[in-house]
């Protein structure tokens, strides 16, 4: 079942690389580009985020759906790893009051290469209420802080925040598209089917 709906509810308090180690990595000395080094250095964990499908720095996400699985079916998360399901609420179908889905009733796999939620045994998903957006998942997912964030992904952040700041005339996806050295850093964190 696809969703429906995304949104970023809390943002990442760090990134995964500081200004520091990107100036020491670059060679920059200056502390005339900090801003836009800094800037550079979100741009690049967005893009490479979006790449691999994954999550890089602890982010709190909601998924919509518009109504659950038939057939009592998973439901896949996207933008692992996970590391917990805060909540999920569905509009009733009788009435549509948004209700909580009581943490009893469903059992989570959160170590999966796709995180997946399901019934917990001998339950099924309620019936919702015909309306847009009648399922709300709110997960927190990520590496944690940037600590455990893979050595691959930070280098990738480093060596793509540099290029732009060399050669400004050129975007991240092209960059990402066309330079091999990304696609090797990048092959062992990316979810397949997302590149």
């Amino acid at each position: 079942m696809d969703w429906t709906g995304f949104r970023v509810s809390t943002v990442p308090a760090v990134e995964p690389v500081t200004l520091a180690e990107l100036k020491t990595f670059a060679r920059i000395d200056s502390t005339t580009y900090d801003t836009m080094l800094t800037s550079y250095i979100t741009a690049c964990r967005e893009a490479l985020e979006k790449h691999t499908g994954r999550t890089f720095i602890t982010t709190t996400y909601e998924l919509y759906f518009d109504k659950f699985p038939l057939n009592n079916s998973e439901i896949k998360l996207i933008y692992p790893p996970v590391q917990s399901i805060s909540s999920i609420y569905y509009n009733q179908e009788s009435d549509g009051v948004l209700t909580l889905l009581a943490d009893t009733l469903y059992q989570t796999d959160i170590y999966s290469f796709y995180p997946r939620i399901i019934p917990a045994y001998d339950e099924e998903w309620p019936d919702t209420r015909a309306m847009l957006n009648a399922v709300k998942i709110t997960y927190v997912a990520g590496y944690g802080l940037a600590i455990a964030v893979p050595e691959s992904i930070k280098t990738c952040i480093k060596s793509l925040a540099t290029d732009m700041f060399e050669h400004p005339e050129s975007s991240v996806e092209m960059k990402l598209t066309s330079n091999k050295k990304y696609e090797f850093l990048l092959n062992a964190n990316s979810i397949p089917g997302v590149v």
